[in-house]
């Protein structure tokens, strides 16, 4: 009775693995070349790159999302304008991971 008990333990076991592995939520590529980091690097490049004082940047209420093979990234930066004031400002930027180089089909946008 014991390898009965122990039998259906690994049964069951393999049903949840495998199926949190097939129906599970699915981030794709998280952390990947083509992934949700590195879409959101490119962001902050692309948006320090219209700043005026970059170094002075920092960036909250990031969201990011995948949709047709483009990630889109949006959120808030705050940084210095020309005068020294700390504005915020929001931002949106758009990214497609083609194979082994980044594309931005839509320059980033400060508004």
């Amino acid at each position: 009775m014991g390898w009965k008990i122990g039998a259906w333990s690994i049964i069951v076991l393999m049903v949840l693995v495998f199926g949190s592995a097939i129906f599970g939520e699915k981030d794709p590529d998280k952390y990947s070349a083509g992934g949700r980091a590195n879409a959101e690097f490119m962001a902050e490049a692309g948006v320090k790159a219209l700043l005026a004082a970059p170094s002075t940047a920092s960036f909250s209420g990031r969201a990011s999302s995948l949709k047709g093979g483009i990630w889109t990234v949006t959120g808030s930066v705050d940084a210095q304008n020309a005068f020294g004031a700390m504005l915020r400002k929001s931002y949106a930027c758009a990214f497609r991971f083609d194979g082994d180089k980044w594309f931005n089909p839509k320059p980033c946008e400060i508004f």
